[in-house]
This record gives C-alpha cells, sequence and structure tokens, in this order.
C-alpha cells in the first residue's frame, strides 16, 4: 500500500525511511524532517569520498635532502626549490603534477603504487 511521504505529501510505493527516526521520504539526497539527519546513498557518498577526505598537502623539500632527480608522475627532472614530496609515501613531483594529483586525481599515484 503506498505511504505518504513527509516532504511532499503525496502517497507513494517507493520511498526511504530514515534510519533514526523512520520517518518516510520521497526522495534523498534531502536532510530529514523529523530529527534532521543528512540522507544520502552510497554513490552519492563514493561521489563526495575526496572532499571528505582530502589527501595531504605535499611539502617542499628541506635544503640539501635532495641533489636530483625526477617527478614520480611524469618523471620530468626537478629542481630542489620546486621538488615537492608526499609524506605518506615520500615519492618526489613537480608543481603541475602536484596541482593535476590535488584537484583532479584526489589520490596520490605514489601512495596508490607503494600499496600494491
Amino acid at each position: 500500500p503506498p505511504r505518504t511521504a513527509l516532504d511532499d505529501k503525496v502517497p507513494r510505493r517507493r520511498g526511504f525511511v530514515c534510519p533514526r527516526c523512520e520517518a518516510w521520504l520521497s526522495h534523498v539526497p534531502c536532510e530529514c524532517y523529523l530529527c534532521g539527519l543528512t540522507l544520502v546513498l552510497g554513490p552519492h557518498l563514493a561521489r563526495s569520498y575526496h572532499h571528505l577526505f582530502p589527501i595531504a598537502t605535499f611539502k617542499s623539500l628541506p635544503e640539501g635532502s635532495m641533489d636530483t632527480g625526477r617527478c614520480f608522475a611524469c618523471r620530468v627532472e626537478l629542481r630542489l626549490e620546486t621538488a615537492l614530496r608526499c609524506a605518506m609515501c615520500e615519492e618526489h613531483f613537480c608543481p603541475r603534477c602536484d596541482a593535476f594529483v590535488h584537484e583532479t586525481l584526489h589520490n596520490c599515484p605514489g601512495c596508490l603504487h607503494s600499496s600494491r
């Protein structure tokens, strides 16, 4: 039998039940009208994961810590004054790859490679 949803007052056969107060809602994502709990589906949560848990900012290398090296991602020759290092995997990156990792990938390739 159809149930009346709290958010739009329309009887529906399909809907979502709030796990906290058991209110019947017609759609998600939304905030429960009774208890205020934010309700989302698994795919919504997966798409926003990198916003909830961003990767740490790469740090500049201290003076004298590296003679020469290459960016782990693009293999370009690094200069000490522009090289950056991931604190988790300790791989080195150029500024362009640092921006790409943090703004687009949302995962450090060095950390992903070392976890295999």
